[in-house]
């Protein structure tokens, strides 16, 4: 038992700094990773559904990403 609870104070410790870490480094890398891997998936399963139409889903969700893109430039800064 004695082995087990250093270990698990000692895995515990590791958590929290990878935690930290993650909350501090990654939340936008991992948000537009989130972003654009939904977005492939429902092209994607456009794509299996009915073969015309992930091309067409893919195009759409393009041009409102561009759109969101070229409004966000417009906007005047802070």
């Amino acid at each position: 038992m004695d082995r087990l609870a250093r270990l698990a104070t000692a895995t515990r410790g590791l958590g929290d700094q990878f935690v930290a870490a993650c909350r501090k480094e990654t939340p936008a890398v991992l948000e537009k990773i989130l972003f654009f891997g939904g977005m492939g998936s429902v092209v994607w399963g456009c794509w299996m559904v009915y073969r015309p139409l992930g091309p067409i889903i893919g195009g759409v969700l393009a041009v409102w990403l561009g759109m969101l893109i070229s409004v966000e430039r417009n906007e005047p800064g802070p």
